[in-house]
C-alpha cells in the first residue's frame, strides 16, 4: 500500500513548484511510511510514499525511473503475477535492475502498451509519463481496488492522488463540497463506484478505466476491460464446479502471499476470511497470524473507555475516509486494521466474496426469482421441486412467506434488471443484466455500484495502520468463472455462498482460529445520544438544518423518526441505522472541509523548496 500524487502542467517548459507537491506527499505519508520522494521533470512532477512490501532495496525506490525508455512512474498497489511477467518479458529481450513488480510495468508497458494492463493480475493505480511523447498515462485495477482522483485546476494543470486530502490540502479551489452528489449519497447509499465524488471538481479514475493525458488537453477516460457475463451453456456437476472454484481460489491466494514482509488474515464473522485462512496455511508452512473484530455486547465501562467522545471518534474516522460512512461495519473493520498493525504489513482479507458468491439474505428474493424464471421458461417436475424446496428452506431461515408462482409470473414476464437508480457515469455503465438470471444479474449489480464502497473504506482503513490489504475473491479470473456459473451454485435452496459452504468443510477448525481477537460493540445506541455530544447530534435534526433542508421530505422524515426512536432507546432496522449513520457522517464532512485550513504557510513553502 503506497501513495501517488502528481503535478502535469499545460505547459511542458514549466516544472511545477516543488512545495506544492511535496505537500501532497506529506499528506500521504501514512500511506508510505517508509520513504517519500518527488521526481520533477519540465512540465510534470510525480510524487510518491512508499511502504515496501516487495523488493525492500532502495533500488526499487519510487517514482522509479527508467532512462533508457524515458519512462517515469508513481504506482501503488501490487500486481500478483509479476514474476510470470517478468520472465515472459526477459524471453522478449527485457533487463531488469531490480526485482520489483513496478519494473515489470514500465517493461510490459513499453512491449504491449495500454494492453500491458490485461495482462496484469492484481490492483494498481499508477501514472506512467513518457518523456518522448511528454504524455502521462493513468490506470487502475478492473474493481477499484487502489484509488485514484484527478482534478483540473483553473489553469488547465491536472492534478492528481490517492486521496483527495493530498490534493485539497494543497489547492484550495477543491475544497468545495459536491452537494447534490452528498445528498444522493445520503438517500441512496452509493458514492465510490461513481466518476463525480463528494468534491467539487475532483474525480474518481473509473475501475477498469486509463487515460492518457498531454499538454492542454483533458482527460477522456477509456475502459480497458471488456468484459461481459455469459452464462455457461450446459449445468455442470457439483464435484466439477467446487474443484474448478477451489483451484482458482487456492491459486488467487498463492499469488496474493508473495510478499518480502509478513503477511496476515482478517476474519471478520462468516466464512469469507476463515477459508481465506484455511487454504493460506495449506499453502504456506502454517496458519498465518489471523485477526478478528466480533460485534459483541460490552459493558458500559468498557464501551466508555473504547469511546471517551464518540462524536470525536467520528470525525477521525471521517477525516481517515476523505468521506461520510455508509454503516457502522466500516468501524468494525477499522478496529481489525488496527489490531493488526506493528504485526504484519500485508492483510489479505475478504472483500468481494457476498457480491461474487452470493452472500447474505438479500440476495434470496432474486434467488426466488430465478428458480421461477427457469421452470415458467421450461416447466419441468425438477425444476418445479427445485423452487418449491428453495422457497421453503428461505422461509424456515428468515420467518417470510415466499411468493408463489403465480405471484411471481408478472416479475419474469420481463427479463431480470438492475435494481438500483445510477446518478451519473459509474463503474456498471456498459455492463449488461443477465436476462435469464436475476441472482447474477443482482450480483453482478452489486459488484460494481456497491462493492466499490466497501474497497474504498477498506483502503482507508488499512493504510490508517500502514498495511496493505488485499482481496483473493477480487481476481479476475476467479470472477469471471464464477459469474459464468448458474445461480445454484451461489444460492442453494437457503445456503447462502454455496461454494464456500463446501470449500470449509475440508478445512481444518484450528486453521480457522483467529489468534488476535478484539471486541469492536459500536456504541449507536448510547454513542449518538451520550449527554456530551447529544446537544451537537440533536442540531443536526433541526428544521433550520441546511443539509437536512436539502434531502427529500421521505427522507427527512425516515432520519426524524430515526433519531427520536434512538433517543428513545427503542430498537433500530438496519436500514434506519445506515440512514443515520450516513447522515451524521455527512454533517460531520460538511463541517471538516469548512474548518480546514488551506493553503502553505511561508515556513513550509521554505521547507518544501530545500527538499530533493
Amino acid at each position: 500500500m503506497c501513495g501517488i500524487a502528481g503535478y502535469f502542467c499545460t505547459d511542458s517548459s514549466r516544472t511545477p513548484e516543488r512545495a506544492l507537491v511535496w505537500n501532497m506527499v506529506k499528506h500521504l505519508r501514512h500511506r508510505g511510511p517508509d520513504a517519500q520522494d518527488v521526481a520533477f521533470h519540465p512540465g510534470i512532477a510525480l510524487g510518491h510514499a512508499r511502504l515496501r512490501i516487495i523488493d525492500l532495496d532502495a533500488r526499487s525506490k519510487q517514482p522509479m525511473e527508467d532512462p533508457e525508455l524515458g519512462y517515469t512512474i508513481t504506482f501503488d498497489g501490487k500486481i500478483y503475477n509479476y514474476l510470470e511477467l517478468r520472465e515472459e518479458l526477459i524471453a522478449l529481450g527485457h533487463t531488469f535492475r531490480t526485482h520489483s513488480d513496478t519494473e515489470v510495468i514500465l517493461k510490459a508497458y513499453d512491449q504491449w502498451g495500454p494492453d500491458c494492463l490485461n495482462r496484469f493480475n492484481g490492483m494498481w493505480a499508477f501514472v506512467l509519463f513518457d518523456a518522448r511523447s511528454g504524455q502521462i498515462f493513468a490506470a487502475r485495477d478492473r474493481f477499484g481496488i487502489k484509488p485514484f482522483i484527478y482534478g483540473q485546476r483553473e489553469n488547465g494543470d491536472l492534478v492528481f492522488a490517492s486521496e483527495a486530502k493530498s490534493i485539497i490540502h494543497t489547492f484550495p479551489e477543491f475544497k468545495k463540497p459536491n452537494l447534490p452528489f452528498l445528498i444522493n449519497f445520503i438517500e441512496q447509499g452509493n458514492f465510490a463506484a461513481y466518476q463525480e465524488t463528494f468534491y467539487q471538481g475532483l474525480y474518481n479514475l473509473l475501475p477498469g478505466h486509463y487515460f492518457f493525458a498531454k499538454p492542454g488537453i483533458s482527460p477522456k477516460q477509456f475502459r480497458y476491460w471488456v468484459w461481459q457475463p455469459l452464462p455457461s451453456e450446459r449445468m455442470p456437476s457439483d464435484a466439477e464446479t467446487l474443484s474448478e472454484f477451489q483451484n482458482l481460489l487456492k491459486d488467487s491466494i498463492r499469488v496474493n502471499l508473495r510478499s518480502d514482509v509478513p503477511v496476515g488474515v482478517c476474519i471478520e464473522d462468516g466464512i469469507d476470511g476463515a477459508v481465506i485462512a484455511g487454504l493460506a496455511a495449506e499453502l504456506s508452512d502454517g496458519p498465518l497470524p489471523a485477526f478478528s473484530c466480533s460485534d459483541f455486547d460490552v459493558s458500559d465501562s468498557e464501551q466508555n473507555a473504547a469511546f471517551p467522545n464518540f462524536l470525536d471518534f467520528m470525525r477521525r474516522c471521517v477525516w481517515e475516509q476523505d468521506s461520510p460512512m455508509g454503516g457502522p461495519a466500516v468501524v468494525s473493520q477499522r478496529t481489525t486494521m488496527e489490531l493488526a498493525q506493528g504485526k504484519v504489513a500485508v492483510v489479505l482479507n475478504g472483500q468481494g466474496a457476498d457480491e461474487v458468491l452470493g452472500g447474505g439474505a438479500s440476495y434470496f428474493s432474486a434467488s426466488i426469482l430465478a428458480h421461477a424464471r427457469d421452470f415458467i421458461s421450461k416447466p419441468t417436475i425438477s425444476r418445479l421441486l427445485s423452487y418449491k424446496k428453495a422457497a421453503k428452506a428461505i422461509q424456515k431461515r428468515t420467518g417470510e412467506k415466499q411468493p408463489n408462482l403465480c405471484q411471481l409470473y408478472r416479475w419474469v414476464k420481463k427479463d431480470a434488471s438492475f435494481q438500483k437508480k445510477r446518478y451519473t457515469t459509474s463503474a456498471l455503465d456498459g455492463l449488461f443484466e443477465l436476462p435469464g438470471d436475476d441472482l447474477n444479474t443482482r450480483l453482478l449489480e452489486a459488484l460494481f455500484l456497491d462493492l466499490p464502497d466497501w474497497l474504498h473504506y477498506a483502503d482507508r482503513n488499512s493504510v490508517t495502520f500502514s498495511l496493505e490489504a488485499r482481496s483473493p475473491y477480487l481476481d479476475h479470473r476467479l470472477v469471471a468463472h464464477v459469474f459464468s456459473l448458474p445461480h445454484q451454485f451461489k444460492i442453494r435452496d437457503a445456503q447462502t455462498k454455496w461454494l464456500l459452504a463446501e470449500t470449509v468443510k475440508g478445512i481444518s477448525v484450528v486453521a480457522l482460529e483467529p489468534q488476535d481477537k478484539t471486541s469492536c460493540h459500536l456504541p449507536i445506541k448510547t454513542g449518538f445520544v451520550a449527554p456530551e455530544v447529544a446537544g451537537e447530534v440533536e442540531a443536526y435534526f433541526l428544521q433550520d438544518n441546511m443539509l437536512l433542508q436539502m434531502i427529500s421530505e421521505k427522507t427527512q422524515k425516515n432520519l426524524c423518526v430515526a433519531w427520536e426512536k434512538l433517543k428513545k432507546n427503542h430498537k433500530l432496522n438496519l436500514n434506519d441505522e445506515c440512514l443515520l449513520w450516513r447522515y451524521v457522517t455527512s454533517q460531520i464532512f460538511l463541517e471538516q472541509l469548512e474548518t480546514l485550513s488551506l493553503g502553505l504557510s511561508e515556513v513550509e513553502k521554505e521547507t518544501a523548496s530545500v527538499q530533493n
